[in-house]
C-alpha cells in the first residue's frame, strides 16, 4: 500500500465549488480532491496531508482531515496516526465507539482493549481514545439520570443548543460557554441546568439516528411546553431526524447543517426553520458527502422555512464553520434579528 496516496474514492454527486477564506494548501488540495470526484475522476489524497489537517489547531481543518480520514479503512486510518493528531485521532476512534457500545454495561471497561485489538491501535492512541470515549460517556450519563427543568423565568419554555459532529467535550455549546453565553442573553429559556443534551458525535447516520431518539427522551423528561433549539452541523440533521420521528418543535435553527438526502424537513412538527449558511464554510460541503441534496447548503424557501447567508465573521472574513457558532459572527452578519 502506498502510505502517500491512501485515499481514493468516487465521487458521491458532491458539488464543491466554494469560495474559501485563505484556505491552508492543505484545505485547498482537499477541494481540489472533492471537484476532482465531481467530474468522476479517480483520485488519491496524500496521507501526509491528512496527518497535518488531523494536526492543525483549526477547528475547520482537523475536521476537515477528520472527514476525508473517515473514507479510509481502520486500518488505513489508524495508519495515519502521529504524535502531533493524537487529540483528533482520538475523537474519531471515540465517537465511533461511543455510538456502538453506549448501552453496554461494560463500556468502559473494554474501551481500550476495542481500540488495541479490533482497531489494532498504537498503545497511546488507545489509551487516548479510552479516555476520550470515557469522559464523553460520563457525561451522557449524567443526562440520562438527571431531568432537565425548564428555566424558572421561562414560563415552563425550553431552549437548546445542540452541537454537531466530534464536539461532545467541547464548552460553546454548553452553560457557561461562550456561545451559550450569547444566546442567554437573547433566549431566557435556555436551558441552564446540570444535564444538558448530548449525543456521540459520530459522523455516522446511526450515531444521529440514536441521538434523535435521545433528544426526544429528553425533551420529554423535561416537560417543557414548547421548544427551541438552535443546531450546529450534523446537530441540525439529529434535530430533523426527531421531528420526522415525532418530536414537536417550535423554532429550529441550523447553523452550517449539511443538507443531505436521509434528513428531510417535517414541516408538521416543526413550525418555522430558519437555516444559516457561509459561502466560505467547507465543512458543510464536506458533511453531505455523497447524500447532498439540493446544494447541500440550503433548503427550499416557503413561509415556514427561510435560509440566511452569514457574509462575514468579527473579523470582517467570511464565516468558516466553527464561527457559525460564535456571537461574534451572529452580530457582524445580523443574524442576533432571528431571535
Amino acid at each position: 500500500m502506498n502510505t502517500n496516496s491512501l485515499l481514493v474514492a468516487q465521487c458521491g454527486g458532491v458539488s464543491c465549488a466554494e469560495i474559501i477564506p485563505q484556505p491552508s494548501d492543505d484545505a485547498r488540495r482537499a477541494m481540489q480532491y472533492l471537484r476532482q470526484l465531481e467530474v468522476g475522476i479517480d483520485v488519491s489524497f496524500p496521507s501526509d496531508s491528512l496527518r497535518r489537517l488531523t494536526a492543525s489547531e483549526d477547528p475547520d481543518e482537523w475536521r476537515t482531515g477528520l472527514y476525508l480520514t473517515g473514507l479510509l479503512s481502520r486500518e488505513e486510518i489508524v495508519s495515519l496516526y502521529s504524535d502531533h493528531n493524537i487529540d483528533a485521532m482520538a475523537k474519531l476512534l471515540a465517537a465511533s465507539y461511543l455510538s456502538a457500545n453506549f448501552m453496554h454495561s461494560d463500556f468502559e471497561a473494554h474501551a481500550e482493549e476495542h481500540f488495541s485489538t479490533t482497531w489494532k491501535a498504537p498503545t497511546r492512541l488507545a489509551a487516548a481514545a479510552a479516555i476520550e470515549a470515557s469522559q464523553v460517556h460520563q457525561l451522557r450519563s449524567s443526562m440520562r439520570e438527571l431531568k432537565p427543568q425548564p428555566p424558572r423565568q421561562a414560563g415552563g419554555r425550553i431552549a437548546l443548543i445542540v452541537h454537531g459532529t466530534w464536539a461532545a467535550k467541547e464548552v460553546w455549546w454548553r452553560p457557561g460557554g461562550r456561545f451559550w453565553n450569547y444566546v442567554k442573553e437573547h433566549w431566557a429559556h435556555l436551558y441552564d441546568g446540570p444535564s444538558p443534551f448530548i449525543w456521540s458525535g459520530d459522523n455516522a447516520h446511526r450515531a444521529r439516528v440514536t441521538a434523535a431518539h435521545d433528544l426526544t427522551e429528553w425533551v420529554a423528561r423535561s416537560t417543557s411546553s414548547s421548544v427551541d433549539i438552535i443546531a450546529h452541523s450534523h446537530g441540525g440533521n439529529v434535530c430533523l431526524a426527531a421531528a420526522r420521528a415525532g418530536l414537536k418543535i417550535n423554532r429550529l435553527i441550523l447553523l452550517g447543517t449539511p443538507i443531505c438526502r436521509e434528513y428531510t424537513v417535517n414541516l408538521r412538527n416543526i413550525a418555522s426553520v430558519s437555516n444559516v449558511f457561509s459561502e466560505s464554510d467547507w465543512v458543510q460541503r464536506l458533511g453531505s458527502l455523497s447524500n447532498t441534496r439540493f446544494d447541500g447548503r440550503t433548503l427550499g424557501d416557503c413561509h415556514q422555512v427561510s435560509n440566511w447567508l452569514a457574509t462575514k465573521n468579527e473579523k470582517g472574513n467570511g464565516p468558516g464553520h466553527s464561527d457559525l457558532h460564535d456571537g461574534g459572527t451572529w452580530i457582524a452578519s445580523d443574524l442576533h434579528q432571528l431571535f
